[in-house]
């Protein structure tokens, strides 16, 4: 941009100039190398300045929040490795709160780095967080509601605690207590409640609830609608696209009973915008999958046409396949080179036991034909050559007259 800069100076002094070009060229060209020069030397200190005043002053810029968005920051990092679940599961609430950003004309890429980092505080005991837990044991069923509220509500204070040691902007940290507001954790209030006997009235219920504030903005609100809908989707997978409506319905009607949106300025129509992208993007997040069936130990059998090496062993009933008329003689085990086709095989509905069947067998093989032309003749049960057989014919032969000895 600088250089673009200089050089619309460049020719807006030329323009001025131009009676000048005749009398001392030299000096115009001075001229406009002094302007494309200052044009390029603006723009570096504007891109410098930048980098050093945004964290000086707090400032979120475009630059600055790129620069958050890239997977490599350290904060990224550590949540990958630390707390795996957590990351996928802010990945997925950024590309939900993102696309609703976009569709209402919200900052949608404040809105994406804001959900990246709105989980940060469960990097300090990620494994208290069911998500995490990788099917160990749940240290909440050792714990009295009151313990476990203050880890699971700390991981606010502890998110806002590292996001000032990263120096994240102060609209990125916005998101870390806003996207909770003051919603009450209602799954260990009504433990505190069946631990005082059902008595709700011994139980004071503002204990049980997130300190806030309540989101500010429709960048914060997008986070916590969509940190709800994929939490309440994951949880309960519904079936159908009735099903998953109902779900997100119910997480927008709650957030809006509860008073979560009253500070933000939003409108229905934007609501329901969100909540119509949110329902598609988690059908295709959510879609269901044909089960795989269980694979099936198979000897292996040659397909045909397919030509076995010297010595190569076949099976003797291969895939439900029988060779005709040597499928039950030893020696087909121990063939030389023979070259199998579609034709030789077959299943075992479909066998042969036919002597003009065999007959044909053989004339394939060697050009005779089932009238006794050729080098040989079948007749009456008995191959009659007029030279030396192959292991093929032998093998089939020898079938064949064992079938009619036992007949």
């Amino acid at each position: 941009m600088g250089l673009l800069g200089g050089v619309v100076q460049a020719l807006t002094v030329f323009a001025f100039s131009i009676e000048d070009l005749a009398e001392s060229p030299a000096t115009l060209l001075v001229k406009l190398g002094i302007c494309v020069l200052g044009g390029v030397v603006s723009g570096g200190l504007t891109v410098g300045g930048l980098f050093i005043l945004t964290p000086l002053f707090d400032l979120t810029t475009t630059f600055r929040l790129t620069e958050l968005s890239r997977p490599n920051h350290p904060l990224l990092q550590r949540l990958l490795r630390e707390a795996p679940a957590t990351f996928n599961h802010v990945m997925m609430v950024a590309s939900l709160a993102e696309q609703g950003a976009e569709r209402i004309g919200a900052n949608a890429l404040l809105t994406r780095v804001g959900a990246y980092y709105h989980d940060i505080g469960k990097l300090a005991r990620p494994y208290f967080f069911v998500e995490n837990q990788q099917g160990l044991s749940n240290p909440h069923d050792r714990l009295d509601p009151y313990t476990s509220l203050e880890v699971l509500a700390g991981h606010v204070r502890d998110g806002i605690k590292l996001a000032k040691e990263y120096r994240l902007p102060a609209r990125v940290r916005a998101f870390i207590p806003e996207h909770h507001g003051t919603m009450r954790v209602s799954f260990l209030y009504q433990k505190a409640v069946e631990a005082a006997g059902g008595e709700a009235d011994l139980v004071d219920e503002t204990q049980f609830r997130y300190p806030g504030p309540r989101p500010q903005s429709r960048e914060t609100l997008l986070v916590m609608l969509a940190d709800g809908s994929e939490a309440a989707t994951r949880a309960r997978r519904p079936s159908n696209p009735e099903e998953l409506r109902a779900v997100i319905d119910a997480i927008f009607e709650q957030r809006m009973r509860d008073g979560q949106m009253a500070d933000c300025p939003i409108t229905m129509q934007d609501l329901d915008t969100v909540k119509r992208t949110y329902v598609s993007l988690l059908r295709g997040a959510f879609h269901p999958r044909v089960p795989y069936p269980e694979p099936r130990e198979a000897r292996e059998t040659p397909a045909p046409g397919v030509t076995l090496a010297p010595g190569a062993a076949m099976p003797l009933e291969p895939m439900g396949a029988t060779v005709i008329g040597a499928a039950a003689h030893p020696v087909v085990g121990e063939l030389d080179s023979v070259t199998l086709t579609a034709a030789d095989v077959a299943t075992p509905s479909d066998q042969v036991t036919d002597d003009a069947a065999v007959t044909d067998v053989l004339d394939r093989d060697d050009g005779v034909s089932g009238d006794g032309a050729g080098e040989g003749a079948y007749d009456g049960g008995h191959f009659r050559p007029d030279r030396d057989l192959t292991a093929t014919e032998q093998a089939i032969a020898a079938a064949l007259e064992g079938r009619e000895t036992e007949g």
